[in-house]
């Protein structure tokens, strides 16, 4: 089956390649979603987006420079691209190129000529299901360009499932990149039929370029109902607590921060644990999360394993949030499922206990590390295990060897360890890949590292009298 990102878009991205942008991602995103407005602008005046009439004019006849694009565009997104204060270059911190205004007209030409094809006999709905995911392909073929990281698609699917997100929700992801995420709880209310602009979409991006690339993949969703706000969420974070009803986090894996902690100590966002905050920035993306829950909420979050087991700060926040009831169930996924990050993952969901309520008692563990699906250089997760994961975690009802039900009280017992293998009795399957054993390995590298520093932690709380 052909994908939607068609041999037509692939040459508008080519031709500004030719004329010697290589970044053309960003500005062929740009015109395909005026050039869809443009196409279906009853549909989008309806939602209350506007189009600049000179932008109409420009389109038309394909007399459009970059930065005419990208004023647009300013037009159109309005203050659903939102930029931090202390971020007051605001629109001109996005990276404008500069290209050939020929060039961007015969690229402009080819995706005019896309949209129609889309488009043609389709009401706007049924058509925006196409150009989105069109616009989704191309972030997969080039965003890398732009966003050094994205959510593979099979891990966003996964944790937009787990959101169950219903209508008048408000929807959260704190380091949400190019809304991977975001965009597939999208896709599962056009799946079920329901208009996804009745809920309320904000992402947290630190990176100007890949939160443009954000709004522009939201809109041509038909999502107007977002907002991208251009900040650090953990320095400059302009969120309230206790205001979304799902939140879901991808950040980046085992991030250092030594030089924030000092900064950070004290902040009302990172309570579980207590002080010293820990030196990466795992577990402070969940807190950060965590907070923004209402009560009787859900958040969904990707760490590494290592942060499901070290100890020192980190188990003190592990113990603290198991303690108040907040975790419902972890599984650890698959190695390789990102491109150039070989080590396994762990996705935890967390359910914030309604007020006056005592919360979850036990936690869902779930070996999956074993269920990926090779794709050329990366496992990915089919839709028949994605289903199975959702199955087991609505129903909260074990299935051994591979999964179980744990108390509370055991995990505590066993050093707040988070990792589901160590609750769980199964033989391992023997036949793995390098990349499993090097991630494997790398776990255990880490683990090493851990009980290294339980031991020097040890020492160091020996009176000095008893050291030769």
């Amino acid at each position: 089956m052909e994908q939607p990102y068609s041999s037509t878009l692939s040459n508008a991205v080519n031709e500004l390649r030719n004329d010697g942008l290589n970044n053309a991602v960003p500005l062929v995103s740009a015109l395909l979603l005026l050039h869809t407005i443009r196409r279906f602008e009853d549909h989008f005046g309806q939602l209350g987006v506007p189009f600049p009439e000179a932008a109409a004019s420009q389109l038309t006849q394909l007399k459009l420079s970059a930065h005419d694009v990208f004023e647009s565009l300013e037009t159109v997104l309005g203050q659903r691209l939102k930029f931090h204060k202390r971020l007051k270059t605001g629109w001109s911190s996005v990276t404008v190129p500069a290209t050939d205004p020929a060039a961007i007209a015969r690229s402009s030409r080819k995706i005019v000529l896309f949209v129609a094809q889309v488009s043609s006999g389709k009401s706007a709905q049924n058509a925006l299901v196409e150009l989105g995911e069109a616009c989704s392909d191309l972030l997969d073929h080039g965003g890398r360009s732009v966003v050094t990281s994205q959510t593979p698609s099979s891990v966003a699917k996964l944790m937009a499932a787990q959101l169950d997100a219903q209508a008048g929700m408000r929807v959260l992801d704190p380091t949400c990149g190019v809304a991977r995420v975001l965009v597939e709880v999208v896709k599962e209310q056009v799946q079920q039929h329901k208009d996804p602009n009745d809920l309320e979409y904000v992402g947290q991006e630190i990176d100007p370029n890949a939160a443009l690339l954000g709004a522009l993949h939201l809109m041509l969703h038909g999502v107007v109902r977002f907002q991208i706000q251009v900040e650090d969420s953990l320095t400059q974070s302009t969120l309230k607590a206790e205001d979304f009803d799902r939140v879901a986090g991808d950040p980046p894996v085992a991030l250092a921060i030594p030089h924030l902690v000092s900064d950070l100590q004290g902040d009302a966002r990172f309570t579980f644990g207590g002080a010293p905050l820990p030196k990466t920035a795992d577990w402070l993306f969940v807190q950060h999360g965590l907070v923004a829950l209402k009560p009787g909420g859900r958040a969904v979050f990707i760490t590494a394993h290592g942060s499901m087991f070290r100890s020192g700060a980190e188990a003190a926040i592990r113990r603290d949030i198991l303690s108040a009831g907040w975790v419902s169930a972890v599984f650890a996924l698959p190695s390789a499922l990102y491109p150039n990050l070989a080590l396994p993952l762990v996705m935890t969901i967390f359910e914030r206990p309604e007020e006056g309520a005592r919360g979850r008692q036990d936690v869902l563990m779930i070996d999956a590390s074993t269920s990926g699906t090779r794709e050329a250089r990366i496992n990915v997760l089919s839709e028949n295990v994605r289903q199975q994961l959702t199955t087991l975690i609505r129903d909260r009802a074990p299935s051994e060897p591979y999964t179980a039900l744990v108390e509370s009280e055991r995990i505590f017992e066993n050093k707040d360890a988070w990792q589901p293998n160590q609750y769980l009795d199964f033989e391992p399957d023997q036949t793995r890949d390098l990349k499993v054993i090097e991630a494997d390995l790398q776990q255990q590298l880490e683990h090493l590292k851990a009980v290294e520093q339980d031991l020097q932690q040890a020492f160091d709380a020996l009176p000095r009298g008893l050291i030769a």
